[in-house]
């Protein structure tokens, strides 16, 4: 196996391939059936390649390949097509007409103040295309591509969205419209408000994935669109394990989604995804997401998110005093500080009362 920080990878045809500068500073694969053999190769280049070549000739974008490569073997595919997407969007129009060697704090700062004041991005997006950034130009740093930059950059705070989570009246609503006519595929709106799915992990959910026995749901794998190069359908779905560790789990259901789990689990294989009922055929999250829209459309509720189903489901725990331990745990966050952070938004209705409590004594 490829030790880590080594620029070889095994690809999906079986071929290891190893990725070097040529004399013209730009990166190169050299391929061969074994890690070994590409190892030799990499010690005895073609006369094309050398080991040393002038870095003021690498373009901020080639860098940016070069950190991408370095780590696409160390991240899921997923994780490696996204670095990608911030890139080509975001890092490369910005910085593809100044030269690396003179690169400084200033242009570093400015394009973070654009990112953070002048865009409509999502906050998790600035946040993810400023810790990129930031990743690319210290391996810059690191390998002599880039001069050293000065520590004094920007830590902007970003302003967070408020995020959208059904009112009581809605998610009653939303419920029994549901309940009134389960079918396998609305049943997974109800597994995100109770018990907190994410869209691509209800996606990829199979039947084999439901211990009726003790009434749990094992989250092994989530499902995504991500984009990809040199495809005619520029993206492709993939089903592989979830965003982290920690969101592998087993979540307890509660009984009366156990027992219509049960019944529309009948005549199914566990193989069959339980949105479908079928091995072969799956319902993809951006066709889920429209599903549910019409959904809301037929509940006469107002326009959100499939995400936000995941939110109520935190909030409504927080109104019932689950504590936050169990909470996070049952969302797969990594951090107890993350699932308050990001996903309890309290309602007025509960603010009111803890005020009410605290003036309980006049």
């Amino acid at each position: 196996m490829p030790k880590r920080g080594e620029n070889i990878r095994k690809r999906k045809d079986g071929r290891w391939e190893a990725r070097i500068i040529t004399d013209t500073g730009k990166p190169k694969s050299i391929y061969a059936h074994s890690y070994r053999e590409v190892k030799e190769k990499i010690k005895k280049p073609p006369d094309e390649t050398v080991t040393s070549f002038d870095k003021s000739d690498l373009t901020f974008k080639d860098i940016c390949n070069l950190w991408l490569t370095d780590n696409e073997i160390l991240n899921k595919k997923s994780t490696t097509a996204k670095y990608k997407s911030l890139c080509r969007n975001h890092i490369f129009p910005y910085f593809e007409n100044i030269k690396p060697s003179e690169i400084q704090v200033n242009h570093i700062n400015a394009f973070i103040r654009q990112k953070t004041y002048q865009s409509t991005l999502e906050a998790k997006t600035i946040h993810d295309i400023i810790t990129l950034l930031m990743q690319i130009i210290r391996y810059g740093e690191k390998n002599g591509y880039i001069p050293p930059v000065k520590n004094n950059i920007l830590s902007p705070s970003i302003p967070k969205k408020e995020l959208d989570i059904l009112s009581e009246t809605e998610q009653k609503t939303l419920v029994n419209l549901i309940k009134n006519n389960i079918t396998a595929e609305n049943i997974g709106i109800l597994l995100s408000l109770f018990a907190g799915l994410r869209l691509g992990e209800i996606c990829a959910l199979q039947w084999g994935d439901i211990d009726f026995n003790n009434g749990l749901i094992s989250v092994t794998k989530t499902m995504q669109r991500i984009e990809v190069e040199n495809k005619a359908t520029k993206t492709e779905i993939i089903i592989d394990t979830p965003k982290s560790q920690k969101s592998i789990r087993k979540i307890p259901i509660p009984d009366f989604l156990t027992a219509q789990l049960k019944l529309l689990s009948k005549g199914c294989s566990n193989e069959a995804y339980i949105l479908t009922g079928s091995k072969t055929r799956f319902i993809e999250p951006r066709a889920y997401q429209y599903k549910f829209k019409k959904y809301l459309t037929q509940a006469n509720i107002r326009d959100i998110n499939f995400h936000s189903l995941r939110h109520t489901f935190a909030t409504r725990a927080i109104e019932q005093n689950v504590d936050i331990k169990t909470l996070s745990e049952l969302l797969g966050h990594s951090t107890v500080n993350f699932t308050l952070d990001r996903y309890v938004h309290p309602s007025f209705s509960l603010k009111k009362q803890n005020i009410e409590k605290l003036a309980v004594c006049y």
